[in-house]
């Protein structure tokens, strides 16, 4: 983790940096063309902003977002929304991932510990299953 003084960051958000320069930037652009990945992975009825709003964030919101808001979270703005980028991580099932990249070499809190443990024996029954599927297919 870099620390510099505080004179250095400022505006550092409203820089435009060269694309493969490491910079907060770069990496905000990347989630969120990460964000419209996953988007444009649904199903037809599903791929505009408009209809992804409504169908999708809007069970974590409690409305549909606008279409630019949902752009410029898709385009990497640091004014994008808390909300926004938490439903676009959680629909992406990422948030368990995320929690133990930036817990990494901390000790985890009760909550952080339900939340893996509950994850990990998802995965565990799952891999059951397919390990039993396997094993009563037919042999080829």
């Amino acid at each position: 983790m870099k620390s510099s003084s505080s004179d250095e960051f400022k505006g550092l958000l409203l820089e435009r940096p060269s694309i493969d320069s490491d910079h907060i930037v770069n990496y905000l652009e990347c989630l969120g063309d990460s964000f419209r990945r996953f988007r444009n992975s649904h199903d037809a009825s599903l791929r505009s902003r408009a209809n992804f709003g409504e169908e999708v964030l809007s069970k974590y919101l409690g409305n549909s977002p606008a279409r630019t808001t949902i752009e410029r979270c898709e385009q990497g703005s640091p004014n994008s929304t808390w909300g926004i980028v938490a439903s676009y991580i959680y629909e992406m099932g990422a948030f368990p991932d995320l929690i133990k990249a930036v817990s990494y070499g901390q000790q985890p809190t009760l909550q952080i510990m339900q939340l893996v443990r509950k994850r990990a024996k998802d995965e565990l029954v799952e891999s059951a299953n397919a390990a039993t599927r396997k094993l009563n297919s037919p042999i080829e």
